[in-house]
């Protein structure tokens, strides 16, 4: 009987060791503002004593897991295409416990600058006469039969009044 007991507690051991782990576990679900589920998150948990760095990917569903981490405090950083970087520290992980970290992601916003640029119109203050000059690209888009009259270029202003004295 005494070396059944031996054999027994020599199998029983290594089972006692794996109870007594010294990991534990980060999980958490990412969305953003509206509450929808952000697949393909990209998390990053890095130990704030030894940064050494953890990473997982957030599923169809959203949840993403951290598994096998030594206890210890954490940092976690979660990027996802067109979000702001989430950023949270101090997470605590204890041995053999699951910490829950659930992330809501903002909207990026983007920068756009727009330019325009334009030439100032030209206002004669000093007389009331009109004038407007046209472009070589107006001349040669004319049908050719109005190009040998030079009226006809007055039909292109803007605000041109034929009168009863001018024929076109």
């Amino acid at each position: 009987m005494p070396s059944r007991f031996r054999l027994g507690a020599m199998l029983a051991f290594p089972l006692c060791l794996v109870a007594q782990t010294q990991r534990g576990t980060i999980v958490g679900t990412i969305t953003d503002a509206t509450g929808a589920v952000v697949p393909d998150a990209k998390v990053e948990v890095v130990n704030a004593e030894t940064n050494a760095k953890f990473e997982a990917t957030s599923n169809q569903a959203g949840y993403y897991s951290a598994l096998y981490l030594p206890y210890g405090q954490y940092t976690i950083k979660v990027n996802a295409a067109g979000f702001r970087t989430y950023s949270v520290t101090g997470v605590g992980v204890a041995t053999a416990t699951t910490s829950t970290v659930n992330v809501t992601l903002s909207v990026e916003s983007q920068a756009q600058e727009v330019q325009v640029q334009a030439s100032p119109v030209i206002l004669e203050t000093t007389t009331s006469s009109v004038g407007t000059n046209v472009e070589q690209k107006l001349k040669d888009d004319l049908p050719v039969v109005n190009r040998r009259n030079p009226l006809a270029y007055l039909q292109t202003v803007p605000g041109f009044q034929p009168s009863n004295q001018t024929t076109l």
